[in-house]
C-alpha cells in the first residue's frame, strides 16, 4: 500500500474515531476511501507507460519513439484495469450513486458560481471556461467584459489574483503540472508560464501572442499557434525549457484533440448528405488515419494516458448529445457506450477526461412530465456512474445551471 493509501484510510479512520455517537464505520465509507485509492493506483500506473515514452522526447517530432512501448502494448500490471470491450450501461441520474467531487476541474452553478475541489465556491470571475489545479489553488480562465481572454490565479483560501490576457491552460494530472500564458510581455508576444505541482513556476519562455498550451510531452510543453489571418493554418509547437521552440506540424482542419505520446489528432475529415459529421484519428506527421474513419461516432478527446477516446453523436441536433461513448484509441473498437434508458429526454452538454479512466460529464434529464434536472455525473469506465452534484432543478433565468469547465482548450 502506497503512503498516499495509507493517509486516506488512516483519516478515515480517525474521522470515525472522532464521531461523537460512536457510531460503526460504514460499509459506504469504506468504499468512498476504497474508490479514491482505486482511482490513484489506475491513474498512476496507467499513465506510467506514457510517462517513459515522453522521457525520451526527440525534438522536432510529436512520434517520440516508435520503437518504444505504446501505450496499447498489452499490460501486465495486476493494478491496471483490463476491460471487456463492447458493453453498454444505462446512464440515468436518478440511480446514480454519490461519489467525491472533481479534482482536476471544477464547474459553474447557475452561471454565477464556480465550484472548485471539495469546499473552496468563488463568485464567478467574468465567464468561466476553463479551471485546473495550479499547486493548492486554482488557474481558471474565462472572458471578461471589454478585455477578451483573461486568467486568474486562485488561492486555497479562495482569494482572486487579478486578471491578466491568458489562453486556456493546459493540465498533466500525472505530474500535477500546470501550463498558462501571459499575454502582456507585449502585442504580439507572450510567456508562456509552467508551473509544479506545488505551484511553483518551473520555467517561463517568450511565445508568440496567439500561443495556447494543449499537453505536456516529457520537459516540454506542446501548444497551437492560431492562425492571425485567413491565409495561415494553426501550427503545433514543442516549447522546451531553454526556451527553444521547434515547429511540430500542421494539425488538419476539424483539429479537436492532441495526444502528445504519438503525435496522432482528432478531426472531423467528412460530411455526409444528412449533415452527419465523420471522424478520424489522424497522424500529425503523415496524415494517415489511425484507423478507419467512423461516421457513427463525433470523436472528442483522448484521456489522459492516450488509451481511450471519449465520442458523442456523429449528429448533433438540440443542446447535447443523447448517448456518451468510449472508443480504444488505437482500434476505433467501442469500449462502452452510456446510453439513457428509453422513454426519457437526457442530453449530455459537456465531458472532460477527470483521469485515465474516468469521464466528467454535465446533463439534462427530464421523464417528459416534470421539468428537466440538471447534474454533473462521474463515469468510470468499470461502468460505475456517480453523481458528484447536486441535483438542480429547471429554472428559466439560470441556462445551463451546470455548467462544466473543460480543462482542455478546443
Amino acid at each position: 500500500m502506497s503512503p498516499l493509501d495509507e493517509m486516506d484510510l488512516a483519516r478515515t479512520l480517525r474521522t470515525q474515531a472522532d464521531r461523537p455517537d460512536l457510531t460503526p464505520i460504514g460499509l459506504d465509507d469504506i468504499k468512498s476511501t476504497a474508490r479514491g485509492i482505486r482511482r490513484r493506483r489506475r491513474i498512476g500506473t496507467g499513465l506510467a507507460a506514457l510517462a517513459i515514452v515522453a522521457g525520451a522526447a526527440v525534438p522536432g517530432t510529436l512520434l517520440l519513439d516508435r520503437d518504444a512501448p505504446r501505450v496499447d502494448d498489452p499490460i501486465d500490471d495486476p493494478d491496471v484495469v483490463q476491460l471487456e470491450y463492447g458493453r453498454e450501461v444505462p446512464l440515468d441520474l436518478r440511480d446514480a450513486t454519490p461519489g467525491e467531487l472533481p479534482t482536476t476541474t471544477g464547474f459553474v452553478i447557475d452561471g454565477r458560481t464556480v465550484q472548485l475541489g471539495d469546499d473552496l465556491q468563488i463568485d464567478d470571475p467574468g465567464t468561466t471556461q476553463q479551471a485546473v489545479p495550479l499547486g493548492d489553488g486554482w488557474f481558471v480562465q474565462g472572458y471578461a467584459e471589454g478585455e477578451g481572454e483573461v486568467g486568474w490565479i486562485v488561492d486555497a483560501d479562495g482569494t482572486t489574483a487579478d486578471g491578466f490576457p491568458s489562453a486556456a491552460p493546459a493540465h498533466d494530472p500525472a505530474t500535477g503540472r500546470t501550463a498558462y500564458v501571459v499575454r502582456e510581455t507585449g502585442p504580439d508576444r507572450a510567456e508562456l508560464v509552467v508551473a509544479d505541482e506545488a505551484g511553483e513556476v518551473q520555467w517561463r519562455a517568450e511565445v508568440d501572442g496567439d500561443t495556447v498550451p494543449r499537453a505536456f510531452s516529457g520537459d516540454d510543453v506542446i501548444t497551437v499557434v492560431e492562425p492571425t489571418t485567413t491565409a495561415e493554418s494553426r501550427e503545433l509547437r514543442r516549447v522546451a525549457p531553454d526556451g527553444t521552440v521547434t515547429p511540430v506540424g500542421i494539425p488538419p482542419e476539424g483539429f479537436a484533440d492532441l495526444d502528445p505520446a504519438t503525435g496522432r489528432v482528432t478531426a472531423q475529415v467528412d460530411v455526409l448528405a444528412d449533415n452527419t459529421g465523420c471522424f478520424a484519428v489522424l497522424d500529425v506527421a503523415t496524415g494517415e488515419p489511425a484507423w478507419e474513419r467512423t461516421c457513427d461516432y463525433g470523436l472528442l478527446d483522448f484521456s489522459p494516458d492516450g488509451r481511450f477516446l471519449s465520442a458523442g453523436a456523429a449528429y448533433r441536433s438540440g443542446i447535447g448529445d443523447p448517448t456518451i461513448s468510449v472508443l480504444d484509441a488505437t482500434t476505433g473498437e467501442t469500449v462502452v457506450d452510456f446510453v439513457p434508458p428509453q422513454g426519457l429526454q437526457f442530453a449530455i452538454i459537456q465531458s472532460a477526461w477527470e483521469d485515465a479512466d474516468s469521464l466528467l460529464i454535465s446533463v439534462e434529464q427530464s421523464d417528459g412530465e416534470e421539468p428537466a434536472e440538471y447534474a454533473v455525473l462521474r463515469l468510470d469506465l468499470d461502468g460505475t456512474v456517480e453523481l458528484v452534484s447536486e441535483v438542480l432543478p429547471y429554472a428559466a433565468n439560470a441556462v445551463p445551471r451546470l455548467s462544466l469547465l473543460h480543462p482542455q482548450a478546443h
